[in-house]
């Protein structure tokens, strides 16, 4: 025939030959075989089509007809040697659809071409003179686009189980591999290895432990007993078991109100990891606080803080860190709340400060000499000088904090 011409045969039952009986079409040539079987469909003709003749790029396309039925089809092909071919069963095909199968690499790898939707198809292949032919099991061809299929090596496939899924397709815990070959030389699987670099090998003996950290590239092949080999398969893993590493902290454990609280933290993510997705701290599980901010506490209640900084990676591992600190009133923190009140404008009166002050600081003197009803005695008269200015020369709120700091340091 012409080389490149396109041949198409048009092919049903003769008549009074039942619906669905098999029809067989044969097609040889020197680059190219084929030999169909096809449930036919009475006064419905299905299109056998032999393109590209003579040619490298030859290939046999079926198409089932809009108006005919779904079928089975058995279907095998072999290319320039005879004794390599691909043989598909059970190759369902519905009404409307056309699949092309051509073969390339000396016959030893199938390419597909479906118009209609996926469907599937038995495989067995012998990949040459001799050899035992192989079961390769069910195979998915997709719709659209060409599906490739070699048999001229083994081919290795790769599972895992364990690796408890992470976020952005991180695992956080350590997987076990498991390699297997198939055999399509009919002499079966000579050895199977792996390797971490794709130059240094290990021979696979059995399922094994994977726990390399980071992202990290795993390669696989195998080898037959006629001394085909693999091109080598890769996977790549993101592996991180490690959860982030947090710091934090004040600068001491107690302060009183007219001291700055400068909050410390920081966070890493153990190399290699999946790095750090997000840091964060909170003040008492309300107040979002930065890392080096200043706090100014005049107007906060004395009691108990708590700092709490959180980290999480990408993998989605969070570490959590907390420190505590105290707020205090002292009688000696006395003096500087009352002048720190003063600089915001809450007493203005600078007699009435004085005034304060000296209380305040003879409450301070009696104490440091142990006299500790003296003590008390200046913070009485402290507190009834606030009360009787209070509204007055002395705001509501700085009021309130004075008496709350006295009564504090009362107990």
């Amino acid at each position: 025939h012409e080389t490149g011409a396109t041949y198409t045969h048009e092919v049903l039952p003769a008549p009074n030959v039942p619906a669905g009986t098999r029809y067989e079409w044969v097609m040889q040539s020197g680059t190219l075989s084929a030999r169909l079987l096809i449930p036919g469909t009475p006064g419905v003709a299905d299109q056998i089509t032999t393109k590209e003749v003579g040619t490298e790029a030859k290939a046999v396309t079926i198409t089932i007809p809009s108006s005919g039925e779904s079928k089975q089809i058995s279907w095998t092909m072999s290319g320039p040697v005879k004794h390599r071919w691909i043989e598909l069963t059970d190759l369902h095909m519905n009404p409307g659809q056309s699949i092309t199968m051509r073969l390339v690499n000396s016959g030893q790898e199938a390419m597909f071409e479906n118009t209609g939707q996926a469907t599937t198809a038995d495989l067995r292949v012998q990949s040459g003179q001799g050899a035992t032919p192989v079961v390769v099991g069910t195979i998915t061809i997709e719709n659209g686009t060409t599906t490739n299929f070699q048999f001229d090596t083994p081919l290795t496939t790769l599972t895992y189980t364990g690796g408890t899924p992470g976020n952005n397709g991180w695992l956080m815990s350590p997987i076990t591999i498991t390699l297997a070959a198939k055999d399509y030389s009919g002499t079966a699987i000579h050895s199977i290895e792996y390797s971490k670099d794709g130059v240094s090998w290990t021979r696979y003996t059995g399922p094994f432990l994977y726990a390399d950290e980071g992202v990290t590239t795993l390669y696989y092949r195998s080898r037959d007993n006629a001394g085909n080999q693999e091109a080598a398969q890769k996977q790549t893993f993101k592996i991180d078991t490690r959860p982030p590493e947090v710091t934090a902290l004040t600068d001491k454990p107690i302060y009183t109100r007219v001291e700055p609280v400068t909050i410390h933290y920081g966070a890493s993510d153990p190399t290699p990891g999946s790095g750090l997705a997000s840091l964060g701290g909170m003040l008492n599980g309300t107040e979002s606080i930065s890392n080096g901010q200043i706090l100014d506490f005049i107007w906060r209640d004395l009691g108990s803080y708590q700092l709490t900084v959180t980290a999480t990676d990408n993998a989605g591992w969070a570490t959590k860190r907390t420190v505590n600190f105290d707020l205090v009133a002292t009688v000696g923190s006395l003096r500087p709340t009352i002048m720190r009140l003063q600089n915001l404008g809450e007493i203005d009166n600078n007699g009435i400060v004085q005034s304060l002050l000296a209380k305040a600081d003879g409450a301070a003197a009696a104490q440091q000499r142990g006299h500790e009803q003296v003590a008390l005695e200046k913070l009485d008269a402290l507190l009834r000088e606030i009360a009787a200015q209070q509204g007055k020369h002395i705001s509501e709120r700085a009021a309130q904090l004075l008496i709350g700091d006295i009564r504090a340091t009362q107990q």
